[in-house]
C-alpha cells in the first residue's frame, strides 16, 4: 500500500508538472501572438501616417485640395499605385481645367447641344446647352461613363440670350496606400452660341 502511494504521488506530482508547463507554454504563445498584433498595429499605423504626410506633400507642392476621408474606400474609389500616379493624376486634372476651351454651338436651333468639359479616362464630365427660341435657356453639367469615385456639385450658372457660364466642383474618390482621399477642384465651363 505504501508503494501504491509513493505511485500515485510520483503521478501526480508528474502530472502537476506537466500541466504547469503547458500553461506555462500557452501563456508565452499568448504574449507572443499579442506582441505579433502589436507589432502589425503598429506597422499598419507607420504605414498611414507616412502616406498621409505624402498626400499632405502632394497637396502642399501642387496647391490641390486633398482631404483625408475615412469613408473612402477601395469599393468607392479610383486606386492610385504610387506618389507619382498620384502627382500625375491632379497635374492632369488641373491641366484640363486650366486648358478648358468651353463650348461654341454653330446653331441656334432649339435643342440641347453638349459638350465635354472634363476627362479622367474612365468618366467624362459633360455640359448640356438647353437654346429655346435661339437663346440659352439653361446650361447644366453631370459625369457620364464609369462614374465611380467621381461626382459634380453644380453650383452658380449665369447666362444671357448669346453666352453663360456654368461652374461647380468635381470630387474624385481617390485611394494612395490604403489611405481614401477626396480630390476636389472648381471648375466653370463657358458656352456660347454663334447665330
Amino acid at each position: 500500500m505504501n508503494n501504491f502511494r509513493k505511485n500515485n504521488s510520483i503521478l501526480l506530482l508528474i502530472f502537476i508538472t506537466i500541466i504547469s508547463i503547458s500553461t506555462f507554454t500557452s501563456c508565452e504563445k499568448d504574449k507572443l501572438q499579442e506582441n505579433n498584433l502589436e507589432n502589425q498595429q503598429i506597422d499598419a499605423s507607420v504605414e498611414k501616417s507616412s502616406a498621409e504626410s505624402t498626400i499632405r506633400n502632394v497637396a502642399a507642392d501642387l496647391n490641390a485640395d486633398l482631404k483625408i476621408d475615412p469613408e473612402v474606400t477601395e469599393s468607392n474609389a479610383y486606386v492610385i499605385e504610387s506618389e507619382q500616379e498620384l502627382r500625375d493624376f491632379i497635374i492632369d486634372k488641373q491641366r484640363q481645367i486650366r486648358n478648358n476651351p468651353g463650348y461654341e454651338s454653330q446653331s441656334c436651333a432649339d435643342g440641347v447641344y453638349t459638350g465635354t468639359g472634363l476627362s479622367s479616362g474612365f468618366a467624362d464630365l459633360n455640359f448640356g446647352v438647353s437654346v429655346t427660341d435661339g437663346c440659352i435657356s439653361g446650361i447644366s453639367g453631370g459625369f457620364s461613363g464609369w462614374t465611380l469615385g467621381v461626382s459634380y456639385s453644380q453650383g452658380a450658372t449665369q447666362f444671357g440670350c448669346t453666352s453663360g457660364t456654368v461652374c461647380g466642383e468635381v470630387n474624385y474618390n481617390l485611394i494612395f496606400e490604403n489611405v481614401g482621399t477626396v480630390y476636389s477642384e472648381t471648375i466653370c465651363y463657358s458656352v456660347s452660341l454663334n447665330c
